[in-house]
């Protein structure tokens, strides 16, 4: 009965969110489409942000803890911005603490009103099944980490089946490896979500707590080779997600 009741209150909350979605962001989606792709994201992206913090403290209802290790220079700072993925909270948490466009699967386009907002906001659609789909993804992700918007990824591609980040051996390296090509900084994210779902409803926690850390930007001039840049960034995120996880804050909140 309390998880029927508790799935009520979910749905209430969702209904609500969808009517904020309509109001707030929909017109600005109509305006900003015909426009060129940049003023496009200049428009949007304000309110997409906003529309994401909106889904964390209303329809999720989570406090969030973050660390930024960037100095206030570096937080101006584009280029590649990577994370670890547990659970779909991680998509509201970095979209409202990074608005930065992101690499997203084709099926977000066929949500109704979230898929075309998600694109007008600067979202990169891609087939992963498709070698042609992820061709002229690479290419738009290439041209967008030479600007001034960047691009934001999950290298492991799927949400983790663990509580831990994946091996290096296991994640998409690509868009790491162009990154130091192309000779733009790495923005590593770790994320810690997971305990914030109740495994029996799959329903966030009310009052959870999640975890953020953001480190520095990671230079590639400072490394002789992709292979070790690329294993230093998501190290980065490895070290992150360690640190953010046994963070006294977090732990209390974990015993509570």
């Amino acid at each position: 009965m309390l998880n029927i009741f508790k799935r009520l209150i979910f749905i209430l909350r969702v209904i609500a969110i969808v009517i904020v979605f309509l109001i707030l962001l929909t017109p600005v989606t109509l305006v900003g489409l015909p426009l060129p792709k940049n003023r496009r994201m200049t428009l949007v992206r304000p309110f997409w942000q906003f529309f994401n913090y909106f889904c964390l403290k209303f329809l999720f209802r989570v406090k969030v803890y973050h660390i930024d290790r960037r100095s206030e220079s570096e937080k101006g700072y584009c280029g590649l911005f990577i994370s670890n993925h547990q659970t779909i909270t991680d998509i509201f948490l970095v979209g409202a603490n990074h608005p930065v466009p992101a690499l997203m699967k084709r099926e977000i386009l066929f949500i109704p009103f979230f898929g075309i907002t998600a694109y007008s906001a600067g979202g990169i659609p891609v087939n992963r099944k498709n070698p042609e789909s992820r061709k002229k993804a690479l290419e738009e992700c290439k041209t967008r980490l030479r600007g001034q918007f960047g691009i934001q990824t999950y290298p492991e591609g799927t949400r983790s089946k663990t509580d831990r980040p994946k091996e290096f051996s296991e994640i998409h390296a690509g868009l790491i490896f162009e990154a130091y090509d192309l000779q733009v900084p790495v923005t590593p994210i770790s994320l810690n979500t997971l305990e914030s779902v109740d495994p029996k409803t799959h329903l966030m926690r009310p009052k959870s707590l999640v975890g953020l850390l953001t480190s520095a930007p990671v230079h590639p001039k400072n490394f002789s080779s992709k292979e070790e840049f690329a294993k230093f960034c998501w190290q980065k995120v490895i070290d992150g997600y360690n640190e953010i996880s046994n963070n006294p804050i977090m732990l209390a909140n974990r015993l509570n």
